[in-house]
């Protein structure tokens, strides 16, 4: 069997009895550059994604001729992955405008189908930045994001995302509206600060990294 660690053929024995899931985190372990992760599988010359990884993560590794796997640190994942966060929350954000003026005019059917678009991206938005957060480690009591703790700056979506769906709840598509139109610019305010805090302390985990 081959196998390769971000394009580089390592020595690395599989044992007979272990899956592919064993054999990823032995190289992990074993082979992988100080303060990488595994971020992606090939097997054969297949990229193995979502089902067909969870599927071929449970078979024998031994039934592969190639492994491949790619890895990168954790700052780089998180300073990817806010960038398109970023990207993603600011070409929603004229959506937002709009779906506040349909549900305004009494257009509540196309209002509410542009707000599930929103929330779609919303929620990947706040994914993105809690679980950056979570994998550089930061410490939520150590971090100011615009003079307030960085938990306060997390509060802060969550309320305003709870009171539209208690606007949705009751039907109260008025309300809905004045939520979206006058509530949520902080919102993305804050969520833009937040991705601007988080990148920042990513950049220098990278600095960290890059010297140890």
């Amino acid at each position: 069997m081959d196998v390769f660690v971000d394009d580089r053929k390592v020595d690395f024995a599989c044992e007979p009895s272990e899956t592919l899931e064993q054999t990823v985190h032995r190289l992990q372990s074993q082979t992988c550059p100080s303060g990488h992760v595994v971020v992606g599988v090939r097997c054969d010359g297949i990229h193995l994604t979502d089902d067909e990884l969870s599927d071929a993560m449970a078979k024998p590794a031994g039934e592969y001729g190639c492994i491949e796997i790619a890895t990168s640190t954790p700052s780089a994942l998180v300073t990817e992955a806010l960038e398109t966060a970023a990207d993603m929350l600011t070409e929603t954000d004229p959506n937002r405008e709009q779906c506040a003026e349909l549900l305004s005019r009494g257009k509540t059917n196309e209002g509410i189908t542009a707000l599930g678009d929103c929330l779609s991206v919303w929620q990947q938005v706040h994914a993105a930045v809690t679980k950056s957060i979570y994998m550089l480690g930061i410490d939520p009591d150590r971090v100011q994001v615009g003079g307030e703790p960085l938990n306060a700056a997390l509060a802060l979506p969550m309320e305003r995302l709870g009171m539209v769906r208690d606007a949705l709840k009751v039907q109260d598509y008025v309300l809905l509206a004045d939520v979206l139109q006058y509530e949520f610019q902080d919102v993305t305010e804050k969520w833009h600060s937040l991705i601007e805090t988080v990148q920042q302390l990513a950049a220098v985990k990278g600095q960290d990294d890059q010297t140890t």
